[in-house]
C-alpha cells in the first residue's frame, strides 16, 4: 500500500509499505479508536468507552456486563483480593 505525504517545503513523497495497521474510527463518534469493547470488539474511543480497573472497557450496549464486572471487582476487594490498579467503575461517555 501507497501513501502520498507531503514534507515541509511542499516536497510530496510517495512512501510505500504492506505491515501498517489500518487505524479503527470509534463506533459511536467517529473519532480515532484506542479501545475495543472487551465483550464484542467494537472499536471504541476514549471519551465513548465505559472503562472497568484495571483492564476492562466495555460499549454502552454492553453497561450490564460493566456494571457486573465492577460489582465483581468490589466483591473482590471487600474480601481483600484486590486485583493490581483496582478502583471503581468510570464512565467515558458513550450510549
Amino acid at each position: 500500500m501507497c501513501e502520498r505525504v507531503t514534507l515541509p517545503g511542499g516536497v510530496v513523497a510517495i512512501v510505500c509499505g504492506g505491515h501498517r495497521q489500518r487505524r479503527k474510527r470509534c463506533r459511536h463518534c467517529r473519532d480515532w479508536a484506542e479501545f475495543e469493547c472487551d465483550a464484542c470488539d467494537v472499536p471504541l474511543c476514549r471519551r465513548c468507552r465505559i472503562h472497568v480497573p484495571p483492564d476492562k472497557d466495555f460499549c454502552g450496549a454492553h453497561l450490564k456486563d460493566a456494571r457486573a464486572a465492577a460489582a465483581a471487582l468490589r466483591a473482590a476487594r471487600s474480601t481483600g483480593n484486590s486485583p493490581p490498579g483496582g478502583g471503581v467503575a468510570e464512565s467515558h461517555g458513550g450510549d
